[in-house]
Parts: C-alpha cells; sequence; structure tokens
C-alpha cells in the first residue's frame, strides 16, 4: 500500500497500525476501523515505545478502554514528537 506516513510525512510505502491494538497476540483489533498510515520504520518504532511501556498486550485483567487509552495516548505523544522537530 503506498501514502505519506501520519508521524513522519514520508510518502511511499506505509503499513497500517491499529493504535489501541489487539486484544491478544493474533486476536481481533480492539478498534479494527482505527487505522493509522505509517512507513515501516516508524511503525516498528510505535511498538518499540508500546513494548518499552509495557503496554503492547493488555493484561489480563486489564480494564480494555483504559488499555485504549494508554496506546492511543502514545501514538498521540509519537506524533507530536514528530512534529516538533
Amino acid at each position: 500500500m503506498t501514502g505519506t506516513c501520519v508521524r513522519c510525512g514520508r510518502r511511499g510505502a506505509v503499513e497500517l497500525h491499529h493504535p489501541t491494538g489487539r486484544r491478544c497476540r493474533g486476536g481481533p483489533y480492539l478498534d479494527p476501523c482505527l487505522e493509522v498510515a505509517l512507513c515501516h520504520g516508524c511503525h516498528v518504532a510505535e511498538h518499540v515505545s508500546l513494548r518499552r511501556l509495557g503496554i503492547d498486550w493488555p493484561d489480563t485483567d486489564d480494564d480494555l478502554v483504559a488499555h485504549r487509552v494508554r496506546r492511543a495516548a502514545v501514538h498521540a505523544d509519537e506524533l507530536a514528537g514528530a512534529g516538533a522537530g
């Protein structure tokens, strides 16, 4: 798929990222219609940030709404940082 990365503005090949994630590995997306286009490098960086913060996957006892909000906040922070340069 081609388009523009919402994080760095690079045009070319993009991957669809689901900011609110999945319920579990290989499971359904929590919000399947919520997608953003990221180049491969920015997509990897986004997932590295989520893993570093320990919110790549919800804990079994996590409130899924709170999990979605935490992940969306990371995405928003990444976008804000990308635009600051």
